[in-house]
């Protein structure tokens, strides 16, 4: 009997968690050392305004609660959820927690090594969490050979050491100690070297794997990893030729990088400026590199506030005091949109305000994008219009005041986004599969029509935008209605459900 029962919960956990979807609820903000403060609305745990901020994206206008017992989330923070919106795993780049907030065993010190506890910086608060001061140096992606099973691969960051010495992964087991979780491999090197505060993902063109860059110091090339069913492997180095940060140890020398939302383009954000690439989902390629600089007085000493727009047209890029807009379809066209208005958060019984200046950036479930403060402080910036030019874009400067003090946003890549039209070559055509599907005309005005394939029976279809959210859905053989969808980018699912068959086009809306 207690074989069967230990097959059912396993069974219940591969259900719920197999499937990794972007979040449509971000945790944010910090703990706090100082005293309980009974008079706490929620938990009564930590004093105000310390504790976490729930933004919940899930209907169409934000919400925001207080939570008073999670991990301290500053720069870097890292946010797992399953389809049914709940959460799996999240870090702060030193600690993993599971979903019920509970440190994972053999989750703690992480980016420190095992001599952590006799550091000189071991004792300091600030300095224990060192690696959550950077925008984007972990990031977590579900097994492909193990369902209950998850990667955290991060950049070994410390005071302990003149650079960030190795590049490194933990893996997760949810299904060990009781569901609560097991840290069964931590922190094994993938690479040494002088590696960049920045790590990111995108998925594999076939829809399963995921390619994983980050670059060295010193060096101008990006190293490309793949993380498939035999696990993590370097898979290039000296791909493409890039920038020379030399200067790592300086301020400036902080970097970020970031796929489009449609994983077409790759951008590493420097204190040089923009590296702009086009990339291959298929082979893990990087080509026609483009520059983008602005002028010397707005150098960008903010390396990290910068993204793409929701339809990957537009790229967002600044730094703490002026912020810009690039069309990448338009010769890299630069405009400015904001210009920050010198705002502070000045809370209750302290003297002087902190600065609410510009930060970094996150797309939300919403199809907004919300951008974080340099600074901690109690309130986030929003372009409401993203995928808009120019000032059409609608940049509200602190427009969301949260319940507590924040310093930063989860940052992941886009875990729904699917197979490319070709799978890359891994699966063969018939005279009856959906690959030979072709949607045209595309742009689309108002309608589509699937070309390709006669079907003696209608097929299911559904119409998503670029965040995931279903659109439009229904059966048919030959058009699909899209003149309610606004101008953009979608993505088309058709299903034969007879044939367990499936593939995905991505088209744009154009009126």
């Amino acid at each position: 009997m207690k074989y069967i029962i230990s097959f059912i919960f396993l069974l219940s956990f591969w259900i719920n968690h197999a499937q990794v979807v972007n979040p449509k609820i971000w945790y944010v903000g910090y703990q706090s050392d100082l005293k309980k403060d009974t008079s706490t609305p929620d938990t009564a745990f930590y004093i105000k305004p310390h504790g976490s901020t729930i933004l919940n994206f899930k209907s169409s206008t934000i919400s925001v609660s207080r939570f008073g017992y999670a991990l301290s989330l500053a720069a870097c923070n890292v946010q797992l959820y399953d389809k049914n919106d709940s959460l799996i795993l999240y870090s702060n780049g030193s600690k993993i927690f599971n979903g019920k907030h509970r440190l994972v065993e053999g989750g703690d010190s992480l980016s420190y090594g095992s001599d952590w506890r006799t550091s000189i910086f071991a004792g300091n608060y600030y300095g224990h969490f060192l690696i959550g001061s950077y925008q984007n140096p972990m990031i977590a992606l579900p097994s492909i050979k193990n369902e209950a099973q998850y990667y955290f691969i991060s950049i070994f960051i410390s005071r302990d050491f003149n650079n960030n010495p190795k590049l490194v992964y933990s893996l997760v087991d949810l299904s060990l100690n009781g569901g609560k979780g097991i840290v069964i491999e931590k922190e094994i090197a993938l690479k040494s070297g002088e590696l960049g505060e920045a790590i990111t993902a995108c998925k594999h063109g076939n829809g399963r794997d995921w390619w994983i860059i980050t670059r060295e110091y010193g060096k101008k090339n990006f190293i490309v990893m793949l993380l498939d069913s035999n696990g993590i492997k370097i898979h290039s180095e000296p791909l493409v030729s890039g920038w020379d940060l030399v200067d790592w140890n300086a301020e400036r020398g902080n970097f970020t990088n970031q796929f489009s939302w449609d994983g077409s383009m790759f951008a590493s954000f420097t204190h040089l400026g923009v590296e702009l690439f086009d990339f291959n989902r298929c082979n893990g390629g990087l080509t026609n590199r483009r520059v983008i600089t602005i002028p010397t007085s707005d150098t960008i000493i903010y390396a990290g506030a910068g993204g793409f727009s929701p339809n990957s047209r537009l790229l967002y890029l600044g730094n703490r005091n002026k912020y810009y807009q690039a069309d990448i379809f338009n010769g890299l066209k630069l405009r400015k949109i904001a210009n920050y208005d010198g705002y502070t958060d000045t809370p209750s019984g302290q003297s002087g305000g902190i600065p609410t200046d510009l930060g970094v950036i996150q797309i939300a479930h919403d199809g907004k994008i919300y951008m974080s403060t340099t600074e901690t402080t109690r309130f986030l910036h929003v372009i409401e219009n993203p995928n808009d030019t120019g000032i059409l874009c609608n940049f509200k400067q602190h427009a969301i005041k949260l319940l507590t003090f924040v310093g930063g946003l989860p940052k992941h890549p886009n875990y729904e986004l699917g197979a490319v039209a070709d799978k890359c070559g891994e699966s063969g055509i018939t005279d009856n599969s959906l690959e030979r599907i072709e949607v045209y005309p595309n742009p689309v005005l108002d309608k589509c029509t699937i070309k390709g394939v006669k079907f003696i029976r209608p097929i299911h279809y559904v119409v998503y935008d670029i965040l995931g959210k279903e659109l439009v859905y229904g059966n048919t053989a030959h058009d699909i209605d899209l003149s309610r969808l606004s101008n953009g980018y979608y993505f088309i699912k058709f299903t034969d459900y007879k044939y367990s068959d499936e593939v995905v086009r991505r088209i744009e809306i154009r009126k």
